[in-house]
């Protein structure tokens, strides 16, 4: 079997990242849009990772 490739967990870390970030931010819209992009972003990406879609179909 083949190594997985970490682009997925990179974009879900950068994700998380973003999540973090919107709770030291003094807008109240931009934190809230940081925080849902963020988490949807890292569900989505790690979801991705998990399916392995490069995987052949036999």
């Amino acid at each position: 079997m083949d190594e997985r490739s970490p682009k997925p967990l990179i974009v879900a870390i950068a994700g998380l990242l973003s999540a973090i970030m919107s709770f030291f931010t003094p807008h109240e819209g931009l934190s809230a849009s940081l925080f849902g992009v963020g988490l949807i972003t890292a569900g989505f990406s790690a979801i991705y990772w998990l399916a392995d879609p490069d995987q052949p179909l036999d």
